[in-house]
């Protein structure tokens, strides 16, 4: 998985601030993809895109996934967009645009096809679920097959406090 974010930094460029995955977490064992919208400034700062961050994100995903008794052994915590949206300051983050987002997709499919335990891809805010999720039936049923998702793995578009992970 360090080699996925090596290159991704290497092809993106200096100018682009891309966390790596967090070393405490399954990241190619995982069973979950955990997939949020981009880094936000802590990811940067500590250089991972973790629950452990301080940051609100990351206190509320933790206690998600205590109260759905899910592992962190079990996920792998990434963003659509994986690189920074914000400024050099680190104040103010823009919202990702559709080519951020297309780009940001491109890459993913190349880092799914290396989790061979992954069952669910769960999808955290707006950016996330447009970009994954398909508007319809037929437009699932060709994305799936288009990203090798068929049988392997499930699509999960909303969570929330009420409604835990598993």
């Amino acid at each position: 998985m360090e080699n996925f974010v090596m290159e991704l930094r290497n092809s993106k460029g200096q100018a682009f601030h891309i966390p790596g995955f967090d070393p405490h977490n399954g990241n190619a064992d995982a069973k979950y993809l955990l997939l949020l919208e981009a880094p936000g400034p802590a990811a940067v700062t500590r250089n991972y895109v973790s629950l452990d961050n301080p940051d609100p994100t990351a206190r509320n995903l933790s206690e998600q996934l205590a109260a759905a008794d899910i592992d962190r052994r079990d996920i792998l915590l990434w963003n659509i967009v994986p690189w920074y949206l914000g400024d050099l300051e680190r104040s103010v983050i823009r919202n990702p645009n559709s080519a951020d987002l297309a780009e940001g997709i491109e890459h993913l499919l190349r880092m799914i096809q290396q989790l061979p335990r992954l069952a669910a891809i769960v999808l955290f805010g707006k950016s996330a679920r447009e970009a994954f999720l398909p508007r319809s039936i037929h437009a699932e049923r060709r994305r799936t097959q288009k990203y090798g998702l068929n049988d392997r793995c499930k699509l999960l578009g909303k969570t929330n406090k009420h409604r835990p992970l598993a």
